[in-house]
């Protein structure tokens, strides 16, 4: 049920590219209840939703992206140094 659900979060995370980690999380139930399986396996999906920042950080640690909060990712796009202009932490989806 984790990779199946790792897939999904992946699936919507690059469809939405850059996003807060809210908006996928929305995006990723919305895909969820609309996918046509059946009830049982979707409350099953959907109770993994409360791992979903670990799913996140996951794939970033496998080169997917990368949260822009953290600073080791400054030397790209400045991102990482929060400051007035850029007060809230996204996922940037960023796989070549």
């Amino acid at each position: 049920m984790n990779k199946i659900f790792k897939e999904i979060v992946l699936s919507v995370w690059e469809d939405l590219g850059t996003a807060p980690k809210r908006t996928i999380a929305e995006t990723t139930a919305l895909s969820i209840i609309e996918m046509d399986w059946d009830n049982i396996l979707k409350a099953r999906l959907l109770r993994h939703m409360g791992s979903l920042g670990w799913t996140l950080n996951s794939l970033a640690k496998e080169g997917y992206g990368y949260n822009t909060g953290g600073d080791k990712h400054s030397d790209r796009d400045n991102a990482g140094l929060l400051n007035e202009h850029n007060k809230k932490a996204v996922w940037v989806f960023d796989y070549e």
